[in-house]
């Protein structure tokens, strides 16, 4: 699903509202996933399905839907700052979705934006 995430915490601190308003988020597409029972959200910038394509934040490890409404939806979860350091911090990490209607950008040519 094409959304936009505004991430609420900055090293598992809520940021201030005047920050969160000034943040125009990250665009990209959602997805969930298990991985060894856990679940875990990604924000993957727009692309094909079938491309693995970058994540734009690091993953959000055992998210909860907070809050859900008609225009978008507020996860927390455990977010890691490195994702291949056995050292990495894990911090508590809000995320604020918001669904987004527009068509997302077309990926490597014409048609139905995934040619």
């Amino acid at each position: 699903m094409y959304v936009k995430v505004k991430q609420l915490r900055e090293n598992g601190r809520k940021k201030r509202q005047r920050d969160i308003a000034a943040d125009l988020g990250r665009l990209g597409r959602l997805q969930a996933y298990v991985v060894q029972s856990f679940p875990v959200m990604h924000l993957y910038q727009w692309g094909p399905p079938a491309v693995q394509m970058p994540d734009v934040f690091f993953p959000l490890f055992q998210p909860q839907v907070i809050n859900f409404r008609e225009t978008g939806m507020m996860l927390r979860g455990w977010q890691r700052d490195a994702l291949d350091s056995e050292d990495s911090a894990t911090c508590l990490q809000e995320w604020a979705v918001e669904f987004v209607h527009d068509d997302p950008p077309i990926v490597g040519g014409a048609g139905n934006g995934f040619g």
